[in-house]
């Protein structure tokens, strides 16, 4: 596996073949628009390309808004939002605050119609989306 700094690019342009394409893994967005505005651009394609999809929206405001405060209480947090006859999307917005959170996801896989998208930051600061399922 070769590892390089994503190079920064319009999120806006391959979006949809992002969403859509399960050979895609990640797409970049650009430094002066930031990471959230990635992950808004991502989630707007999904609500176009998706409409009857369920999407649930993570972030560390969420997450200390319920008090969750170990992946498993992530996991039964996430497993009462999914609709299992529903497509189901999550967005990651941030890295969570809690060690092991991307256990949370690991009964999600194979049980439910899901795909899980997370925001980070790459090297130089170019915010970086990419599909954990």
């Amino acid at each position: 596996m070769v590892s390089a700094c994503p190079t920064e690019s319009d999120p806006r342009v391959n979006v949809n073949v992002f969403i859509t394409d399960d050979k895609v893994r990640n797409i970049a967005g650009l430094r002066v628009e930031g990471l959230k505005s990635l992950m808004d651009v991502v989630k707007d394609a999904l609500v176009k390309n998706y409409p009857d999809s369920n999407i649930i929206l993570l972030s560390r405001d969420i997450i200390a808004e319920n008090d969750i405060c170990f992946s498993r209480d992530l996991e039964s947090y996430v497993i009462s939002k999914l609709d299992a006859d529903r497509g189901n999307n999550i967005l990651i917005y941030d890295d969570l605050a809690m060690n092991g959170w991307q256990n949370a996801f690991s009964s999600v896989k194979g049980s439910y119609d899901a795909q899980v998208f997370f925001g980070s930051t790459a090297c130089h600061q170019v915010p970086l989306c990419s599909k954990l399922l």
